[in-house]
């Protein structure tokens, strides 16, 4: 399909939120998006056609047309708040009469993490609420003002560490792990002693029964030294010049694969003043 790639598991959002900010077009606003959704549905390749939907913003519930013109409900639950509403939403799009069997799809939503009330427990949250429902759920995670420095923040947000390099993004990462019975992902954390080109690094493997062999340490996306056992404590003698940032990375089997760890990035740790977050 995609491309010419003939993939098949794709789908696409014809408008992120067209309830937002559309007044000017009235075919991407709720009334009329079913007119898009139909015709991207409608285009076939070799006999085989994309998934199409679109959603609403948060807290939103897509009406009648979009519900019947789509192939799956995309909903949103930025700024809900209270998990109670995550339930009734769902409730609301499965007892339509336009409704049939189709994945129920959230692919957007914050609150978790912003809101203190919630946070990642199993109950009062609207992950744990999602899945209760046998719907889908998407941790949108972004720096907030305050957090643009800090690149290990954020998926969303660009320059994206992609690696589980926050407290917020490892919860997420635990309960799903927890949800789908996996053992989870070992965590790497950084100590620095006090001196200079000095560094530790301690293994906290949680729920993960993971067989770590050896731990590198990085510098500027360098291996610089390698510890192979417990406790691994490094000692740099020559640390560059200017602006530099440190990591520890780290590996192991899982299922016949292997899998890369890394711990937050750190931004001149041995700086007299700091500058590491």
């Amino acid at each position: 399909m995609a491309a010419g790639k003939k993939y098949t598991n794709v789908i696409i959002e014809i408008n992120n939120e067209c309830n937002v900010a559309y007044s000017e077009t009235p075919i991407l606003k709720c009334d009329r998006v079913h007119e898009l959704i139909e015709r991207a549905g409608n285009i076939e390749r070799d006999g085989r056609s994309l998934y199409v939907s679109t959603s609403l913003g948060g807290g939103g519930v897509p009406p009648a047309n979009i519900v019947d013109a789509s192939d799956y409900v995309l909903l949103h639950g930025n700024g809900v708040e209270n998990p109670s509403r995550i339930t009734e939403m769902i409730r609301q799009v499965r007892a339509m009469d336009v409704y049939t069997p189709m994945p129920i799809v959230s692919n957007e939503d914050d609150q978790p993490w912003r809101v203190e009330e919630q946070g990642w427990g199993d109950e009062g949250n609207n992950f744990v609420v999602s899945a209760r429902n046998y719907t889908s759920w998407g941790y949108f995670d972004f720096r907030l003002p305050e957090e643009n420095e800090d690149y290990n923040l954020g998926y969303q947000s660009v320059p994206v560490n992609w690696h589980i390099s926050s407290d917020r993004k490892r919860a997420f990462f635990d309960k799903l792990a927890e949800i789908t019975g996996k053992p989870g992902t070992p965590e790497l954390r950084m100590e620095w002693p006090g001196q200079i080109g000095a560094v530790t690094v301690h293994v906290e493997k949680g729920r993960s029964n993971a067989v770590i062999k050896s731990i590198d340490l990085m510098i500027d996306n360098e291996i610089v030294a390698t510890a192979s056992q417990e406790p691994y404590e490094f000692h740099i003698e020559q640390i560059p010049e200017d602006e530099h940032w440190v990591r520890a990375r780290a590996s192991y089997q899982n299922n016949g694969g292997e899998i890369a760890i890394e711990s937050p990035y750190y931004r001149n740790p041995w700086w007299p003043y700091g500058g590491r977050y």
